[in-house]
């Protein structure tokens, strides 16, 4: 996991209150048309982000984290679910 996304995941944590995951999620980069067919049924909507649970988190390629506020606000979004997830998965041990 890069440094950047350490750094939003960190920051999602402190939002969320969830703590740090055993394992960081895997961010993949993937055109619009991944988003829509997996997050909206392939019906054209406009998704940037997607967590489907597991260990990956898809974010639109064309974001640009690393600049822009309102792009990597999207990252700490979805990075907030996959800590809700990880949550769930602690408390059910």
């Amino acid at each position: 996991m890069s440094d950047l996304y350490q750094a939003l995941l960190s920051w999602a944590m402190v939002l969320s209150g969830y703590p740090a995951p055993a394992e960081p999620p895997n961010v993949i980069r993937v055109d619009h048309a991944f988003l829509v067919a997996g997050a909206c049924g392939g019906v054209e909507c406009k998704v940037l982000g997607w967590y489907n649970g597991g260990k990956n988190i898809y974010l639109d390629e064309t974001l640009d984290v690393q600049n822009n506020l309102f792009d990597s606000s999207i990252a700490v979004h979805e990075f907030t679910h996959y800590l809700q997830t990880q949550g769930k998965e602690i408390n059910d041990c």
